[in-house]
C-alpha cells in the first residue's frame, strides 16, 4: 500500500496538486504515532506492521476519494493510463532487478540493469521524455546544468 500511495501522491504533483498529500500525509502520520505509541508495547514488531499497513492503506484510500472528488472523468481517465503505466513501469524495473540479483548475484551491475529499464520504459511509454529524466536525476545528485 506504501507504493500505492507514493504512485497515487505523484499523480497529484503531475497535475500540480502536490498540496493534496502532503496534507493528508500530514494528518494520517500523527495517527500513525499514536498508533504505534498505544500497540506496539503490547505487540511489538507485529503490532507496528499492522498499524503502519492500515496507516498506508488509510492514506491511499484517502487520497483515492480526493482524487476521485476534485477531477472530470476525462482527466479521471488520463490518471489511471499515466499510474497504470507509471505502476508498469516499476513493476518492470523491480521484476528485472530480481531477476539480475538471482541469476548473477552482482547488486551494483543489478541496479544498473533495472535502472536503464526503468528509464527506457518510462521514455517507451512516453510517461516523461529522457532529457528531463537525465536532468532530474543529475539535480538529485548534485550535479547543476
Amino acid at each position: 500500500m506504501l507504493i500505492l500511495s507514493a504512485l497515487l501522491a505523484t499523480t497529484f504533483q503531475a497535475t500540480y496538486r502536490a498540496n493534496i498529500p502532503a496534507v493528508i500525509f500530514g494528518i494520517v502520520i500523527p495517527l500513525e504515532i499514536v498508533g504505534l505509541i498505544i500497540i506496539v508495547p503490547s505487540y511489538g514488531m507485529l503490532g507496528a506492521s499492522i498499524v503502519f499497513g492500515l496507516t498506508c492503506t488509510l492514506i491511499f484510500i484517502i487520497q483515492l476519494l480526493v482524487y476521485r472528488m476534485l477531477v472530470t472523468s476525462i482527466v479521471w481517465a488520463d490518471g489511471i493510463k499515466w499510474f497504470s503505466r507509471y505502476g508498469l513501469c516499476l513493476v518492470l524495473a523491480v521484476l528485472a532487478y530480481s531477476l539480475s540479483i538471482a541469476l548473477s548475484h552482482i547488486f551494483f551491475l543489478s541496479a544498473c540493469f533495472a535502472g536503464l529499464l526503468y528509464i527506457g520504459t518510462i521514455y517507451g511509454f512516453g510517461i516523461q521524455q529522457i532529457p528531463i529524466v537525465i536532468q532530474s536525476v543529475l539535480t538529485r545528485v548534485g550535479v547543476r546544468g
